[in-house]
């Protein structure tokens, strides 16, 4: 349980730190454009994000920026914690999956296989 506790602890502090650095530059995106954003926000049926429109970010952000932004929003509504993921840019969610779409972002939770 101590372990357990220690590792929750320690992923706070990382996610903390990583939406502190993101929130630096965020804060140079206009209200609307964020706003426009999360409103573009698509869910699985876990209540999970598995995808956004993010065109109008990249006005303002760099790809690793809009990376590490989408990251920290997907974490924030997995319940168990994990940070198992893997985010695709340049892709829009589908069941079971992402398809290409330069204007959107995707991820898929999990191991990927071949």
């Amino acid at each position: 349980m101590k372990k357990l506790f220690s590792f929750l602890l320690f992923c706070a502090v990382c996610l903390t730190c990583t939406m502190a650095s993101a929130n630096v530059t965020v804060n140079d995106v206009p209200d609307e454009v964020m706003q426009e954003y999360k409103d573009s926000f698509i869910y699985d049926e876990d209540g999970v994000l598995v995808g956004a429109f993010i065109e109008s970010l990249e006005d303002y952000l760099s790809s690793n920026e809009i990376n590490d932004l989408f990251t920290s929003d997907v974490i924030s509504t997995i319940a168990d914690g994990s940070t198992d993921i893997n985010v695709f840019q340049g892709y829009k969610p589908k069941p079971r999956g992402c398809k290409s779409n330069s204007r959107w972002i995707c991820q898929v939770r999990g191991e990927l296989q071949n």
